[in-house]
């Protein structure tokens, strides 16, 4: 009796072990999607000002396609335009040149944020 508790207990502990990494790594992934949003909300505030640079659609469509996220999908494409207006509005003012600055810094060939995630415009 004793031993058939110890492993069904084993066995709850297991099942709700898994369960709860399965929820961490949703999460994750939650938090990825959400975080690639923004940074491409940044982007598109940002060469609306500069165009000097470009999303990079090769990365972005990489990355989305890694991440499970769809850019057609109404409820991430709602998301994104409210995003990047809200970027919009908070660089409203400031100077082109400042703004192409922060693009590199961030998403260009060393950026912080996600690297080469802009690009020279043609």
């Amino acid at each position: 009796m004793r031993m058939r508790l110890a492993v069904r207990t084993g066995a709850l502990v297991l099942s709700i072990g898994a369960g709860a990494g399965s929820a961490v790594a949703q999460d994750a992934l939650l938090a990825a999607r959400r975080g690639l949003v923004e940074d491409f909300a940044q982007v598109v505030a940002g060469t609306q000002v500069c165009p000097r640079y470009q999303p990079n659609a090769t990365l972005l469509g990489l990355l989305a396609l890694r991440y499970g996220l769809r850019f057609d999908d109404p409820v991430v494409e709602a998301r994104l335009e409210e995003r990047a207006a809200f970027h919009a509005a908070r660089i409203k003012g400031r100077s082109e040149a400042d703004i192409c600055a922060a693009l590199l810094r961030l998403f260009g060939p060393e950026g912080s944020n996600v690297k080469n995630l802009v690009r020279a415009a043609p």
